[in-house]
């Protein structure tokens, strides 16, 4: 399994909805969360992409990565700029896996992949990724988890075969657009839906530390206190059965 973690260094102007656009605080916040991952022990191969073209020093996260036995991948481009300013920041996302599907060495080792939003850290990393299996898919929703009438996918930690993303891959470019309200979580709930790719919840509900991108929320000050925590595992679990209860009805 290999850690593919996106990352937008030095965002558009033209790009609406970006609560921190200072490009040195957001390479500072990148750089600690790739520390955190290439010091994780779940996790050997490890891709990094920014859509931004942003060069930055590398020589003492490859010199961890070497260290601690990682496999270290380190991508730049310049994602479409005007697609990305009528379309959304959304599509700067979906252009960045569609990069790494392209160009990577490591991503065609695999048979799957996890992936997470690039200045966050999921603190129960470790304990998610030993939980998961290579044969299957695994989300959030974003919203009620048990009837799916949240209608989006939580796109910041997923888990996904590689064949599978590859075959969604050109429908979910396709409908991407902030501004008719198909964001990228909408878009990948609508592609898997219609699609009928199956998938399960996440064994555990990821615990975020860092800032949100869009609204600037501090993830680390937004604790969700035992109880909270609890239900919403309880609630994930409640739909993972109800999921393969129907796949065993339809076979």
């Amino acid at each position: 399994m290999v850690l593919i973690i996106t990352a937008c260094i030095k965002p558009q102007n033209s790009i609406s909805n970006i609560a921190i656009r200072d490009e040195n605080i957001r390479l500072q916040q990148y750089l600690e969360s790739l520390e955190f991952y290439i010091n994780s022990e779940s996790i050997t191969d490890i891709i990094f992409c920014d859509n931004s073209a942003t060069s930055f020093d590398e020589s003492l996260l490859v010199k961890l990565a070497k260290k601690k036995n990682k496999n270290l991948e380190i991508h730049r481009f310049k994602s479409n700029t005007l697609a990305c300013a009528t379309r959304g920041k959304s599509y700067g996302e979906y252009e960045i896996m569609k990069y790494v599907f392209e160009h990577s060495y490591l991503v065609k080792q695999h048979n799957c992949f996890v992936k997470i939003t690039g200045r966050l850290i999921v603190k129960n990393f470790d304990k998610i990724v030993r939980k998961l299996s290579d044969k299957n898919n695994y989300f959030v929703f974003l919203g009620n988890p048990i009837n799916r009438n949240g209608k989006k996918i939580d796109t910041r930690f997923y888990s996904m075969k590689v064949d599978d993303f590859k075959k969604i891959e050109k429908n979910l470019g396709s409908q991407i657009n902030e501004l008719e309200g198909f964001t990228l979580e909408r878009s990948f709930f609508e592609v898997i839906d219609s699609t009928g790719t199956n998938f399960r919840m996440l064994p555990l509900y990821p615990q975020y530390e860092g800032i949100s991108g869009s609204t600037g929320i501090d993830y680390s000050n937004v604790k969700l206190k035992f109880v909270k925590l609890l239900l919403k595992n309880v609630a994930m679990k409640l739909f993972d059965l109800t999921q393969r209860w129907g796949m065993q009805d339809e076979n």
